[in-house]
């Protein structure tokens, strides 16, 4: 009976213990989630590399779900004020490099920093990376093409990424159609709306569908190319 309640103790006291544990595990990450967030303004301006990955104290993806958290707020109060998207390109490389498997990351960012803050190679860095972690990703080697072929006027390119994402498995049948064009089709107005109402379907992000569907517009209404 003494062997009984000796080993029930023992029980008792080790579940106390990995609870005590468990709940300052839990108040040290709630106060590190806090300390970022407080912080996160001074983040941005950091380089990313190794100063960002020690400075995220192994929770990596905390941080970079609260760097991507700014990341679309500062897109969505510049969009509504000053169209002015002077950090965006580089808050998107802070996300990227903490977590290179966020797909949505390189969706949303390679299409705002192409069609709405007009920096085409900043895009394509994004994208060069997101093709780098996902090789087999057919949409990042259409969203390239087309940014190799609408803003940064290198067709060559642009006809080779967009016959590779023909080629990957998965992908829509208006892919084949546009690789199997000209180049010389692939750059009119037409083909711009397209490749804007396929990213339209994608997001569900309503600021972002709206910066889209503006493009739309204008394309459509007779405006010249974005």
């Amino acid at each position: 009976m003494r062997v009984f309640r000796f080993q029930l103790i023992a029980l008792i006291l080790a579940l106390a213990l990995a609870a005590f544990a468990a709940l300052k595990l839990e108040q040290e990450k709630n106060s590190l989630t806090s300390a970022i967030a407080g912080q996160a303004e001074e983040v941005l301006y950091l380089p990313s590399g190794k100063a960002l990955r020690f400075m995220s104290f192994g929770y990596r993806t905390v941080f970079s779900q609260l760097l991507w958290f700014n990341t679309i707020s500062y897109f969505g109060k510049h969009f509504r004020q000053d169209q002015n998207y002077r950090w965006l390109g580089h808050m998107c490389k802070l996300v990227s490099n903490l977590d290179p498997r966020a797909e949505h990351v390189y969706l949303f960012c390679s299409t705002m920093l192409s069609w709405e803050a007009n920096a085409p190679r900043e895009a394509l860095a994004v994208l060069n990376q997101g093709i780098e972690s996902h090789p087999n990703n057919w949409y990042f080697h259409y969203l390239r093409g087309f940014n190799y072929l609408f803003f940064l006027k290198e067709p060559v390119r642009a006809k080779e990424d967009l016959m590779r994402a023909a080629e990957l498995p998965g992908a829509e049948p208006f892919v084949a159609r546009m690789a199997a064009k000209q180049i010389a089709d692939l750059e009119s107005t037409d083909s711009a709306v397209e490749f804007l109402r396929q990213t339209l379907r994608r997001t569900s992000d309503p600021v972002v569908r709206q910066a889209l569907q503006n493009k739309i517009d204008r394309l459509t209404q007779g405006g010249s190319r974005p």
